[in-house]
C-alpha cells in the first residue's frame, strides 16, 4: 500500500571510523521498508564510505542536515547534540529515535528500542509511542525471506567468525586463533568489516555455528537460526547480549579482553560445536525471537 501522509523521510545515522556499521545498517533496513510503502528517503551521512554504500542502494544522500519540512525524521546516533535535535525537531512533523540506552531526548514522537531487554519503564516520562523488543528490530530486506537450514550436524563442520565493522585487526586475529584452536577440524569462514545482506545471509545459512559481536549481526544470526557465541565489544551492547542469552539464541563469552576471555571463548565454541541438538534448539529460539519483519512492522506503525 502506498502511504499518502508520510511522503518525505529524513534519516540521520551515525557512521564513520570507530563507529561500526550497526547504526547505518538498521537505518538502511528501515529506509527499505519505508521505500516499499512509497516514501521518498534522504539520508544525511558525512562519512564518504557510508555515503557511497547508500547511493549504491539507490538512496539520496546529503553530507549535512537539510531544512524540511519533513514528514518524518529518523535519528540513530549516540552523538546527537541538543541544538541539532532541536533543528531536526523544528523541521519535521514527527521524529523517530532509535535508542539502545534508555535515554532518548524529550520531544520524540516514537522511540524504537529493539533489544530483547528493552523496558517500557525506561521511557515512562517521555510521552513517546514505544516500539520495544526484537519483533521490531530492523533487518535488511534480504532477511525477510524465511530461513531454511539443513538439519544440524552432530559436530559443527563450518564456523563463521565476524566482529562487525570497525574492529581492530589484532582483535579479530586473536578471536580467530582461539576459534581455530577450539575446532581444528572445522572450516572457519570469516567476514571482516561489512558485507552485503545477501552475502551475509548465504554465509549464515551455510554455517553450523557463529562467533560474533553483539551488535546488529547478532540479530541477523538469530533470524537465520544460526546459534552464536557472542563477544561484547562495547558497553552499549550489554542489553543485546543479555536479551539474546536469556532468549536462548546465543551464549556469551563476555567482554573482549576481560579476565579469562580466551579460555571462556574456547570452551563455549568447543561445547556448541560438539552438541548438534543444542545448536538446533538455539537456532529455533533465535528464529522465534527475530523473524526478519521488524522493519516492516515499524513502517506499518509509524506511517499508518
Amino acid at each position: 500500500m502506498r502511504n499518502r501522509r508520510f511522503t518525505s523521510i529524513l534519516i540521520l545515522p551515525d557512521a564513520g571510523p570507530g563507529v561500526g556499521l550497526g547504526h547505518l545498517t538498521r537505518c538502511v533496513a528501515l529506509a527499505q521498508a519505508f521505500r516499499r510503502r512509497g516514501a521518498r528517503i534522504r539520508f544525511v551521512c558525512a562519512d564518504p564510505a557510508g555515503a557511497r554504500w547508500l547511493r549504491g542502494l539507490g538512496f539520496a544522500v546529503a553530507s549535512r542536515f537539510t531544512d524540511g519540512p519533513w514528514d518524518l525524521a529518523v535519528l540513530d546516533t549516540y552523538r546527537l547534540a541538543e541544538p541539532v535535535f532541536r533543528k531536526v525537531r523544528a523541521a519535521s512533523r514527527r521524529v523517530l529515535v532509535i535508542d539502545d540506552l534508555g535515554r532518548a531526548p524529550r520531544g520524540t514522537d516514537w522511540i524504537l528500542n529493539s533489544s530483547p531487554a528493552a523496558d517500557a519503564s525506561w521511557y515512562a516520562s517521555s510521552g513517546a509511542k514505544l516500539l520495544l523488543g526484537p519483533r521490531f528490530h530492523p533487518l535488511r530486506e534480504e532477511f525477510l525471506k524465511p530461513a531454511s537450514r539443513r538439519p544440524a550436524r552432530f559436530s559443527a563442520a563450518s564456523v563463521l567468525v565476524t566482529l562487525g565493522g570497525g574492529q581492530p585487526c589484532a582483535r579479530f586475529e586473536c578471536v580467530l586463533d582461539v576459534v581455530r584452536e577450539a575446532v581444528p577440524s572445522a572450516h572457519v569462514r570469516t567476514v571482516r568489516g561489512g558485507a552485503s545482506a545477501a552475502a551475509m545471509r548465504r554465509l549464515m545459512l551455510g554455517c553450523d555455528l557463529a562467533v560474533s559481536g553483539t551488535g546488529q549481526t547478532a540479530y541477523e544470526l538469530a533470524a537465520c537460526g544460526l546459534p552464536a557465541v557472542l563477544i561484547r565489544l562495547a558497553d552499549n551492547q550489554r542489553n543485546n547480549e543479555r536479551g539474546m542469552v536469556r532468549g536462548g539464541a546465543a551464549v556469551s563469552a563476555g567482554a573482549f579482553g576481560s579476565t579469562g576471555f580466551p579460555r571462556r571463548l574456547r570452551r563455549l565454541v568447543r561445547h556448541l560445536a560438539d552438541d548438534g541438538s543444542l545448536r538446533r534448539r538455539m537456532g529455533a529460539r533465535g528464529r522465534a525471537l527475530v523473524d526478519g519483519r521488524g522493519a516492516t512492522r515499524v513502517a506499518e506503525r509509524v506511517l499508518d
